[in-house]
């Protein structure tokens, strides 16, 4: 390499890290969107409906919130959920660490509608991580049996609004 030729390499390195920082930045503000929105009404829970079903969900938005999710509680009533908004829709993983009952885990895209459901996970499972076999924007965490009993698949679409 010649003297002349290393101000070229590092403009050039500089354009390209330029170039990097920028498409991350539009990935992610452009990919959390729906998230944005959602967070900035500082809401503590939602309305979710499952068909005529009803829940009252907490919301686990930040990062703290997502990694404790129902761990510590005691019961998790048939009419309560948890849903998570992930920063972007992704194949996130969950697991049952300190959970004290079992519940169905449920995935579900950026149209709210359910693309992956793991049914009736106990606490026994732990330290086992449950992934969807496709992205998913939200998961909805509610008691175990819940998806049965209200006969919801894959091809269900919730209802709610942040």
């Amino acid at each position: 390499m010649t003297k002349s030729s290393l101000p070229s390499l590092l403009i050039k390195s500089a354009v390209f890290i330029i170039a990097i920082v920028v498409i991350m930045y539009l990935y992610y503000s452009v990919g959390q969107g729906n998230r944005d929105d959602f967070v900035d009404n500082n809401q503590d829970n939602i309305e979710i409906y499952v068909g005529n079903t009803r829940l009252l969900a907490d919301i686990a938005d930040s990062e703290a919130e997502i990694v404790e999710g129902l761990s510590g509680r005691d019961e998790l009533l048939s009419n309560e959920a948890m849903i998570f908004v992930l920063p972007a829709s992704s194949r996130a993983g969950f697991w049952m660490k300190d959970m004290k009952f079992p519940i169905d885990i449920i995935w579900i895209d950026d149209n709210k509608k359910i693309v992956y459901i793991e049914n009736n996970i106990s606490p026994e499972t732990y330290p086992k991580i449950f992934y969807p076999d496709t992205d998913a924007l939200y998961v909805l965490e509610v008691a175990a049996g819940f998806s049965e009993t209200n006969k919801i698949d894959k091809s269900t679409v919730l209802r709610f609004d942040f």
